[in-house]
Parts: structure tokens; C-alpha cells; sequence
């Protein structure tokens, strides 16, 4: 009743919870990777490159916000270090929730470069950058292009889609 009250339309959860609820339910793979390369990569991007490169490199399955608003989110992030940004070769990685513990990528584009490897240079060089055990949550069609990068399954998430 809840997510109903709210407006949500997906709702990201455990994959047993989505079973104990019943709903039908998408898995999404989780992947961990602790160990990066040092790459020449810019850790202080220009947010504007960093949005454009994400834009080139959308599929369909995720929209990108409203521009100004992103970059204004990512900015107050980084600058609180909750963030990273990487731009490596026209490249990009985007961690936007950084913990002590640990980090989620949430945003991994090559734009026009896609094939050439740099994408996974810039997830590698993020992972060193951060010396934290680094997260991606993926569907099984992009699985193979982190575990060539050193991930590993580390467990399995439900997206439910209302």
C-alpha cells in the first residue's frame, strides 16, 4: 500500500524479499570488485563532460535526469566526498554513493568509444581511486563486460516493476 501511496512504479529490493512479497520480479545481478589499476585518469572532471558522455552512451534502459539538476546533485556529492567522477579517454564512471565502507557505480559510459576498453580503465582506475570494495548492480547483458574488469558475483537483487 505504500508504494502505491507514494507513486513508485519499480521498487529495487532483495531477491528474497521480492519472493516473500510475491511479486514478479526482474533478478539483477550485484558484482564487488576491491582491486583497481592506476590509470591517467581526471578525478576532477568538468560535470558538463560528464554528462555528455553519459548521454552518448544511453541504451534505452536508464534516462538520464534533467541536466542542471544532475550536475548539481554530483557537485554537491563530490565536493561532500560522498562522489566520484572519472573521465579516462572520453570515458566516464560515475560512483555517486561513496560510504566508508564501500561504493556504488552507478553510471559507466564509453559514448562514442564503445569496444575500445577504456570504459573498463575508468571503472578500474575509479575502483583504485576509492580503495573501498566497489559495487555495480547489472543485468546479465552487460555481466560479461565487468567480470572481464575483475568483478565478481557477490549476490543477486529484484527489481519489481508495479
Amino acid at each position: 500500500n505504500f508504494i502505491n501511496v507514494i507513486g513508485a512504479s519499480t521498487l529495487d529490493c532483495s531477491e528474497y524479499a521480492a519472493q516473500k512479497l510475491g511479486y514478479s520480479y526482474e533478478a539483477v545481478n550485484i558484482l564487488s570488485c576491491d582491486k583497481g589499476i592506476s590509470a591517467p585518469a581526471d578525478f576532477s572532471p568538468s560535470l558538463d563532460e560528464v554528462y555528455e558522455i553519459l548521454c552518448l552512451g544511453q541504451d534505452g534502459d536508464i534516462s538520464m535526469p534533467e541536466r542542471t539538476a544532475f550536475i548539481a546533485d554530483l557537485s554537491h556529492r563530490i565536493r561532500h566526498e560522498t562522489a566520484v567522477a572519472c573521465v579516462y579517454k572520453s570515458t566516464v564512471c560515475v560512483a555517486p554513493y561513496v560510504t566508508d565502507f564501500g561504493a556504488l557505480i552507478c553510471g559507466v559510459s564509453a559514448g562514442q568509444n564503445r569496444g575500445s576498453g577504456f570504459a573498463g580503465m575508468s571503472v578500474l582506475a575509479t575502483v583504485k581511486q576509492l580503495s573501498l570494495p566497489c559495487f555495480v548492480f547489472c543485468s546479465d547483458t552487460v555481466l560479461g563486460f565487468y567480470k572481464k574488469f575483475g568483478f565478481s558475483l557477490w549476490g543477486k537483487n529484484a527489481k519489481i516493476v508495479f
